[in-house]
């Protein structure tokens, strides 16, 4: 019988402390959002040297939690800063990852005639280490009022065809989730390890989706390309590196025959193990559903759910790997 197994790290200003037990762990971790988060449950009367717990724990205390089964596979599943601690019982203390930090950090207006991240980071955030393939670029940025890094970064991520998101304490900068490196790929079957789904298939022609691509040229003129359907979702991308009418149009076909696809999405709930990290490659199989069978797919984001019934990983999936 698998025994669970977890341990909680918090590192305050004078302070260390280590709990072995929790009444729940829940993370959030995705490559789609900016900030992952984690919320631990404590028991209600727990307390340290007859004080209440959050007389010693206290906001931006650093904090790791690792879970799994003991003597057979425990895993990190959250590393960040601690954002708040409840003084009713039972105790809950919230946490999210390295963001937190570039949320308090302030950038001054500002305007960028053509905006380079790693010089920005390497000004308003020296520490973060920031991988990018060299192919992504921005055009003008305009910083109209103070603001926070982290708000930068998420004005970037609704304006370029662009995402970035944390792993540890690394930056991973991405136009397409094909450009992740080093990432696992991990087998999944419904029945073995896989408990539960709620995945669909969509065939193409029925994704209803419009694609907006738009550039600015060097003297100010406004380029814009619209592809597809004028009645479904809509995504904008801006492309500063497409001077032309045509090389836009070419892109903005591009974009819509990657999103207008044949697709499978949803999530699926699976134990502990195998361990499964955001930008994993997931394969699946299903005797049931042999469409699915040898599918792979990118982890886009994973839920960690531990307590006392049990320990389980629900995966989102994202983009398909052909």
């Amino acid at each position: 019988m698998l025994v669970l197994d977890c341990l909680v790290e918090i590192q305050g200003k004078s302070n260390k402390i280590k709990f072995t037990y929790a009444n729940s762990i829940k993370v959030t971790a995705s490559i789609r959002n900016l900030t992952d988060t984690a919320t631990v449950v404590l028991p209600r009367k727990m307390s340290m040297k007859g004080k209440k717990l959050n007389e010693f724990v206290k906001r931006g205390d650093k904090i790791s939690i690792q879970v799994g089964y003991l003597d057979i596979d425990s895993q990190n599943i959250f590393n960040g800063y601690i954002t708040s601690v409840s003084s009713e019982t039972p105790i809950k203390i919230e946490a999210e990852n390295e963001m937190w930090k570039l949320k308090q950090i302030t950038v001054n207006p500002t305007r960028y005639d053509k905006f380079k991240l790693k010089d920005f980071l390497s000004e308003h955030a020296p520490d973060v280490e920031l991988v990018m393939p060299e192919n992504i670029e921005f055009g003008e940025v305009i910083i109209q009022e103070e603001t926070t890094v982290a708000k930068v970064l998420d004005y970037l991520k609704q304006n370029y065809p662009f995402n970035a998101f944390f792993d540890g304490k690394k930056m991973i900068a991405i136009m397409l989730t094909s450009q992740l490196q080093n990432s696992k790929e991990i087998k999944f079957k419904k029945g073995l390890n896989i408990i539960s789904d709620t995945l669909k298939y969509t065939l193409a022609d029925d994704v209803n989706i419009q694609i907006v691509a738009k550039s600015i040229l060097s003297d100010n003129t406004k380029l814009e390309s619209k592809k597809g359907d004028t009645k479904g979702e809509v995504r904008t991308f801006y492309a500063p590196e497409y001077k032309t009418q045509k090389e836009l149009d070419q892109y903005a076909q591009k974009m819509l025959d990657t999103y207008k696809a044949d697709k499978m999405s949803g999530d699926f709930t699976a134990f502990g193990i195998p361990f499964v990290k955001k930008g994993d490659k997931a394969l699946l199989y299903d005797d049931d559903n042999k469409e699915r069978n040898e599918k792979k797919f990118i982890a886009d984001a994973i839920v960690y759910d531990y307590g006392f019934g049990g320990y389980r990983q629900v995966v989102t999936l994202g983009d398909e790997i052909k």
